[in-house]
Formats: C-alpha cells, structure tokens, sequence
C-alpha cells in the first residue's frame, strides 16, 4: 500500500509520464518478475508442494515477484490510458470504478447467492468454463447497470451513503442545477 502511495504521488497513475517509464515497468516484470515466478513454482514442484518449504522459500520469493508483476501491470494499463483508440472502450468502465464499492457488494450478493448454502449451493458443481461464463455474466450486469445508474445519479448508491456517514450530512444523490433531487434522509 505504501509503494501505491508513493506512486500516486510521482504521478505515476495519472498516465501522463512519458511513456519510457511505463516501458521501464514492463519490462522489470518481464526481466524479474516473471522469472522470480518461475522460480518460485519450480522451487514448489521440487519440494513435492508441502506447505513447510513453500511457506518459509515460496511465499517470500511469491511476494517479492509480485511487486515487480503489479509494477509491469500498473505500466501496461498506463499506456492503455494513453491510447486514444483503447480510451473509447474504457469509457463504459469508468462507470463500474466510480461505483465500486457498490459494484463490490453486488458481486458478492451474486456469488453468495449462487455458491453458499442460502442461495443455490453451487460450490463445487460449476466447471472452470462455468465459472468464467458466470464471471463474464456478472461483468456485462456490472457495466449495464452502472451506466445506467450513472445516467441519473452522480455517485453510487453506497457510495453516497458511506459519504453521508463520513461527513455526518446526508449527500445528495441527485443534484440538478444545484438543489438536490434526492438525499438519504428521511422526509
């Protein structure tokens, strides 16, 4: 978390350093994380997978590559930002991030619902491909509905309730010339 802090503070998720330092990035994924990976799972399958070893070698080497994956990720989704053919597609995600506590408590009401015991009890009876095509379902509802909802209201429905709690005034949901349409509040 720290590291992520440090990078929003040099400007690094903004997308407007020059594209060699998101290069740079990259390529320390390339040259030290993707090998610190392989290393990693190799050292694991030499040791049979027994717990012991991979907890003491594994997850440091694991967490180390890690650090240089998430660098090479930052990076890629960087220069993503900055194409202007990719930047037409990101326009409906835009939508699902500016709802994203909302959209994370949807997907988990989806997933407890049709995986535990008080839903459909899935678990265990859905194959990979399954399980991608559910994910891929819950991403097309994900997208419609916060499109949707964003035509009409300015935040998330959860969103703005956290920040009415955080403030201790109610957010308008809805504003419109300035007066607020809807608060959450009682009448």
């Amino acid at each position: 978390m720290l590291i992520g802090m440090a990078l929003f503070k040099l400007g690094v998720f903004s997308a407007t350093l020059p594209s060699a330092v998101y290069f740079r990035m990259i390529s320390a994924a390339i040259l030290v994380g993707i090998p610190l990976t392989l290393y990693g799972v190799y050292g694991n399958y030499k040791v049979g997978w027994q717990s012991m070893p991979i907890y003491f070698r594994g997850e440091f080497v694991d967490y180390v590559a890690s650090l240089f994956l998430a660098f090479g990720w930052v990076g890629a989704v960087m220069l993503a930002c900055k194409s202007l053919v990719i930047a037409k597609f990101i326009g409906p995600l835009k939508a699902v991030g500016r709802a994203a506590f909302s959209n994370y408590i949807l997907q988990t009401l989806i997933c407890t619902t049709l995986f535990y015991g008080h839903g459909f009890s899935l678990y265990g009876h859905i194959s990979r491909v399954g399980q991608f095509g559910i994910v891929l379902a819950i991403w097309a509802v994900q997208l419609m509905v916060s499109n949707l909802w964003f035509r009409f209201f300015r935040m998330g429905p959860l969103e703005s309730l956290w920040r009415s709690l955080t403030y201790w005034k109610p957010q308008p949901l809805r504003e419109r010339g300035g007066v607020s349409i809807f608060c959450w509040q009682s009448a």
